[in-house]
């Protein structure tokens, strides 16, 4: 019961006006009753019938397109691709409901899956705006690893990963390099402008343990020097310390922080957090510079798809 009732503290703290507690204790063993599990597959979609009562549905690939579920209130998402594509995962944003109730919505899913589904709405937010500004010749952008859709609907060699306007950071930095960034970045918080050579100069000294992420800082520098070489110098760089973050919660940057560098859109936003790495919040045990860029706004960088 005392789960139940964490629950129902949790669902309290977005829907303020809930029943009391003991309605819903009172009721509880007559809901559960009511309550209907269902298994959606190949053999046995098209003979659910989900429209009435309460249900619990568990699906795989016969969830995967265009299915949607009226009222549906808590997801648990855990499908991981080798190779994802952008648009199923689009499709799926919708978090395969609609008609609900959204203070009381709840879904769970594991922290990569979190940052590739944030990192695809950031883009998609930034194209959109792209596309009202510039009109409609521009290109389909995703993140990194992410494909826009299947081989044989798009041409391999158009995939982009990197849009202006969204925050791409790297999960899996390590402490390796902590006390050569300690003396470039110092032990203080601090905004300034600094030259986008000095930026590559810093992510240089970044060390990424997951092969992605290092494919990612590699790219990051690429697009960094990419800006260089177009004439642009400045970006910004906001620096913070002493940051008690767990890792893998999807979000790196706090609200104050998201909000200033989206402010500037007219150059780079490097933003470095020294997390103090602590074990009981899943990093090694040591502090680590977690590095967050974002490009200008409008500025968009692809590369060949391998």
């Amino acid at each position: 019961m005392s789960r139940f009732f964490k629950a129902y503290q949790d669902i309290r703290s977005t829907c303020s006006n809930l029943p009391a507690f003991d309605f819903f204790r009172s009721n509880f063993p007559k809901a559960i009753e009511r309550i209907k599990k269902q298994v959606l597959n190949s053999k046995t979609a098209e003979e659910i019938n989900y429209e009435k009562g309460a249900n619990i549905l568990i699906g795989g690939n016969a969830t995967g397109r265009g299915m949607t579920f009226p009222r549906l209130q808590v997801v648990y998402y855990c499908r991981q691709s080798k190779s994802p594509q952008a648009d199923t995962l689009w499709q799926h944003s919708r978090i395969f409901g609609y008609d609900r109730i959204s203070e009381s919505c709840r879904i769970f899913l594991p922290p990569k899956l979190l940052q590739i589904f944030r990192h695809l709405n950031e883009a998609n937010d930034a194209l959109f705006n792209v596309l009202c500004e510039k009109g409609p010749d521009q290109v389909v952008l995703t993140p990194l690893g992410v494909k826009p859709t299947r081989k044989n609907v798009l041409d391999q060699e158009a995939v982009i990963p990197i849009v202006g306007d969204a925050n791409y950071y790297l999960d899996s930095a390590t402490h390796k390099n902590t006390v050569s960034l300690d003396r470039e970045l110092g032990n203080a918080n601090k905004e300034e402008e600094i030259s986008i050579e000095e930026a590559l100069n810093i992510l240089n000294l970044v060390h990424a343990e997951e092969d992605s992420d290092r494919l990612n800082l590699n790219l990051y520098m690429n697009c960094l020097a990419k800006l260089k070489s177009a004439g642009e110098k400045a970006c910004f760089l906001i620096v913070r310390v002493d940051r008690d973050i767990t890792k893998g919660t999807g979000s790196l940057l706090s609200p104050n922080d998201r909000l200033k560098g989206a402010a500037i859109i007219d150059k780079t936003v490097l933003t470095l957090y020294r997390v103090n790495g602590q074990r009981e919040k899943g990093w090694g045990g040591h502090p680590v510079w977690i590095p967050n860029i974002k490009f200008p706004k409008g500025r968009c960088f692809y590369t060949v798809s391998s």
